[in-house]
């Protein structure tokens, strides 16, 4: 029965902290790649430039 209404009390707490980490990781990564954009290669800008 404790453990049910432990379960209760913090399990939304938790999932929320859960789900700011993730997201958090994520917009980091993405933030990342946009501030750090690898160079296209050469190949590349040409094959795209053809088509």
């Amino acid at each position: 029965m404790k453990r049910r209404n432990f379960f209760k009390k913090y399990a939304c707490n938790a999932a929320a902290f859960v789900l700011t980490v993730v997201a958090t990781s994520l917009v980091a990564q993405g933030c990342y790649f946009i501030f750090y954009q690898p160079e296209a290669p050469e190949g590349l800008k040409d094959f795209s430039r053809d088509r």
